[in-house]
């Protein structure tokens, strides 16, 4: 039976891509953050490990707990991450930026050490990142900053190890918990809010559900690209 590691598959786009490789014959083994005894016990071939992100020595518990058991993995998908505050950077403190970089970049790094490490086999690892990497915001600093890193730790990574394969994959924009931040954020004074709270207005954001199932129709191309690429799935 076909694997994938998955984390943050708790809510959201992480939920909907669980959703979507156990609706077609997959086991899910996941590192996530929030725990549903009663969804969690229901799902046939979905094994959670309940993780904190910002505890490095809790993610290499819990990820030895998922290896032990599996020595080969069809597609291994970093979706946990945060969006930190938002505010301009001088108002930003570094414990908060410490905590969005931990969760959003270091706690990846964490997994794919020990993959490597392990030799834990796969056709990909996906990074799910953000057309923020490439761009920043007004008050963005944190999350596009996190965003930004990863992706030259992706890069890095494939022009280190050429026998893996590495890809960073922005989604486009869904609506989501990380979305119902942004729009509850005073837009008089992070300017760029004020698109997020339009594009919401007009239903122009895609759901959880139909951005997994473009991420997974797209698996076959990914697993084909050049090792360290970026992609975004809006012009992919």
């Amino acid at each position: 039976m076909k694997k994938i590691l998955l984390t943050g598959s708790s809510n959201g786009f992480g939920k909907e891509i669980r959703n979507k490789f156990l609706n077609n014959k997959y086991k899910v083994y996941s590192l996530t953050k929030n725990k549903d005894n009663n969804l969690d016990k229901k799902l046939n071939n979905y094994f959670p490990e309940y993780v904190n992100f910002n505890n490095f020595k809790n993610i290499n518990i819990k990820l030895d707990k998922v290896i032990k058991k599996n020595t080969k993995f069809d597609f291994i998908i970093l979706n946990a991450g945060i969006i930190g505050p938002l505010v301009p950077t001088k108002y930003l403190r570094i414990d908060e930026l410490k905590k969005v970089l931990n969760i959003n970049v270091y706690s990846n790094k964490i997994i794919i050490d020990k993959i490597i490490e392990k030799k834990i086999k796969f056709k990909s690892i996906i990074a799910i990142s953000s057309g923020a990497a490439i761009a920043s915001k007004f008050g963005w600093y944190s999350y596009s900053a996190s965003k930004a890193l990863l992706k030259i730790m992706f890069e890095n990574y494939a022009l280190e190890n050429n026998k893996f394969h590495f890809i960073s994959y922005a989604p486009g924009i869904i609506d989501t918990n990380m979305q119902k931040i942004i729009r509850a954020t005073n837009s008089s004074k992070i300017p760029s809010v004020k698109k997020f709270k339009l594009l919401h207005k007009n239903k122009e954001l895609l759901t959880p559900k139909d951005a997994a199932n473009t991420l997974y129709l797209n698996l076959k191309k990914i697993s084909k690209l050049k090792s360290g690429m970026f992609i975004d799935a809006r012009t992919f």
